[in-house]
């Protein structure tokens, strides 16, 4: 085998390390930087990321009902206690707490943010709120970047009824107000701009929610009580930004 070969191997497999997750520290920085100017490398992360987007499936086994009341119950009772390290670690119980197959799920919408684009490079996440309803089926996620001030959806909807709007609200932890963040009228809504504002509604945010409303929006900028799904919003340490 050539020089060159094993040269183009050994890219192919750090760009499928890089979609993975699984390149870290300065090798992925490194790996970063020849991205951006690399048509090749370009090439072959389109390549995995279709991939791995290809590993999505709708036949898996939804968490049971009472998944999401000991995830809010264990949030409640690490807050109440006033115990920092474990709110701090909320993300690494999530994963103990939820099914093997909803665990598998979160994964999958990680590999979102790899979503093929002609961008070469896509901000880190910040923000996750996986959005359920009342019997744990996940409708919507939500990710955030404080890079460029961006929402990106992945909806498990087909459609919207025409005849309706949904809204996306914030639920404030520090007040517990709920305040309103985007309209959305269609699935094809892959991605809100936040302004300052409506970022500092995410940053403050302990709950999102998902509600359906009259045609436009609601008028007097409070949720319906037609609830379609709701999701704890989830702050990625550091470490955990990079995917």
């Amino acid at each position: 085998m050539s020089g060159r070969q094993d040269r183009d191997e050994s890219l192919d497999s750090l760009a499928f390390e890089y979609v993975a997750g699984t390149l870290r520290g300065e090798e992925r920085a490194d790996f970063a930087q020849q991205l951006k100017a690399s048509d090749v490398l370009q090439e072959s992360v389109l390549f995995w990321e279709t991939q791995l987007m290809g590993l999505q499936t709708h036949n898996m086994r939804m968490p049971a009902p009472s998944v999401w009341g000991n995830i809010v119950g264990k949030v409640n009772a690490s807050r109440e206690g006033g115990v920092a390290a474990e709110k701090q670690g909320f993300l690494a119980r999530f994963w103990q707490w939820a099914p093997t197959s909803f665990a598998a799920a979160i994964l999958v919408v990680g590999l979102f943010l790899f979503y093929p684009t002609l961008e070469s490079q896509r901000p880190n996440t910040d923000y996750i709120a996986v959005l359920t309803d009342d019997t744990g089926r996940a409708l919507l996620t939500a990710l955030t970047a404080e890079e460029n001030k961006d929402m990106w959806l992945k909806w498990e909807l087909e459609a919207l009824d025409e005849d309706r709007s949904v809204q996306l609200w914030a639920i404030s932890k520090r007040d517990g107000e709920t305040r309103p963040i985007a309209v959305l009228d269609s699935v094809s809504i892959d991605k809100v701009p936040l302004d300052e504002a409506t970022w500092r509604l995410v940053t403050d945010a302990e709950y999102l929610v998902l509600t359906e409303e009259e045609l436009g929006g609601s008028a007097i900028d409070e949720p319906s009580d037609r609830l379609l799904a709701k999701g704890i919003c989830v702050r990625f340490s550091p470490d955990e930004r990079r995917i």
